[in-house]
């Protein structure tokens, strides 16, 4: 049993297809659960940034599973040099993983949060009739051309600099150009390439299968989701839409930005607000 009594919180080992093992951290609900909450992660974010916030959702009845990206966090490398993943592994081996573990564990009703990149893939899971509700959480088209000027043009900048650094370092060193976690090279290059396209992934005909209601969150002051960008992914969804846009100032708090809506210390304004929204 986790410090608190109402999650039951454990670490288990996942194989995906291909025979590489995830590190997945289930939050299960002490009481019997009405929903199971698939957290996707964002690109270069540890599963363990999300804890505190998976914990309280099992608090709140939603039993929640998140998990490393292959050679991020508990499955990062001894060394990224030489790991072999690219995004599309993430998206198309150890998200449908998790997706298809968790649903045959629990065979319940399911929400897809997903957090920026998260929320960009999940279409390409492969079964788009398994979720009841999509919360996309500071997720968009992160076409560069689709920021606002002058941050595209710092944004397009940074793009070159990270491509040069992978083909010299072998990874992305993301710990030094402002990215939670180093990236594997195949990572790194296709990200990068996705960003330069109009069409980002370019594999947009899952998500036009998934007929469940799609809600884009964010907080104004996301720069890394700006609005039009947040509604050219939101489109590419099948089901109903809604957008919504909440300012800091609206809870008391001067930022809260891309990943402060995840912090333990804005839980007690934040999280109960964010509530009916997976509830509802």
């Amino acid at each position: 049993m986790s410090r608190d009594e109402r999650v039951r919180e454990q670490a288990v080992t996942v194989s995906c297809p291909d025979g590489f093992a995830l590190n997945v951290l289930l939050f299960e609900s002490a009481t019997p659960a009405s929903r199971i909450v698939l957290l996707s992660p964002a690109n270069g974010v540890p599963a363990r940034f999300y804890t505190p916030f998976a914990r309280w959702l099992a608090t709140q009845g939603f039993t929640t599973a998140t998990w490393d990206w292959r050679g991020l966090g508990q499955t990062a490398p001894a060394s990224m040099r030489g790991f072999v993943a690219d995004m599309t592994d993430w998206a198309t081996k150890d998200q449908p993983t998790v997706l298809h573990w968790l649903h045959e564990r629990f065979q319940l009703p399911m929400i897809g949060i997903g957090h920026s990149f998260g929320g960009q893939v999940f279409g390409l899971a492969g079964c788009p009739e398994r979720f009841e509700k999509i919360i996309l959480f500071g997720s968009s088209n992160a076409y560069w051309r689709l920021w606002p000027a002058p941050d595209r043009y710092a944004f397009r900048a940074a793009i070159s600099i990270m491509r040069r650094a992978t083909a010299v370092v072998g990874y992305l060193p993301g710990t030094k150009v402002g990215l939670g976690a180093d990236l594997p090279a195949g990572v790194a290059r296709e990200w990068l390439t996705w960003c330069l396209h109009p069409d980002y992934h370019q594999r947009w005909d899952g998500h036009g299968q998934i007929t469940a209601p799609v809600i884009s969150f964010a907080f104004s002051d996301d720069r890394y989701a700006p609005l039009v960008a947040r509604e050219d992914l939101m489109q590419r969804y099948g089901g109903e839409k809604t957008l919504v846009t909440v300012t800091p100032r609206e809870f008391g708090l001067k930022k809260v930005g891309h990943f402060d809506f995840f912090r333990s210390r804005n839980a007690p304004v934040l999280w109960p607000a964010f509530l009916p929204y997976v509830a509802r």
